[in-house]
């Protein structure tokens, strides 16, 4: 997982980073597929399997927290990435898709905040992955 200047340089980048990490983990285990974070330094792999490259090219991340605290004054969350499917063993790329998701802070405590946002786009390439 990377991004732009403008997304890694903000100061919630490490929170971002591990909402995708623990969304990965979590819809990729119920679907029975094995997760592994290869920024987590796992050198070796082996065998059948997609990489996923996820490039945020920018995002505002609101938290469930803040969106409770300070409601439309969090302003929306959003998130802009582009998903790249590789194969495993050749490194092909055979696939790619982008994801634009927006939430209105008129929507008060409701409003879908970062984490809620990036369950929603980890659940599509889960899918995309396993489409059973």
């Amino acid at each position: 997982m990377n991004g732009s200047k403008v997304a890694t340089a903000s100061s919630d980048w490490p929170q971002v980073q591990t909402e995708w990490r623990e969304a990965m983990q979590g819809a990729s285990n119920p679907e029975g597929l094995d997760f592994i974070d290869e920024t987590a330094g796992i050198a070796s792999r082996s065998g059948a399997g997609t990489v996923v490259d996820v490039y945020v090219d920018d995002y505002h991340f609101v938290s469930q927290g803040a969106r409770i605290a300070f409601g439309i004054m969090t302003g929306n969350a959003f998130m802009r990435a582009k998903v790249t499917f590789r194969d495993l063993q050749t490194d092909q790329v055979f696939g790619e898709r982008s994801y634009n998701t927006k939430s209105s802070a008129w929507q008060g405590i409701f409003a879908p905040t970062t984490d809620r946002q990036t369950r929603a786009i980890v659940a599509d390439v889960v899918k995309q992955i396993n489409p059973r």
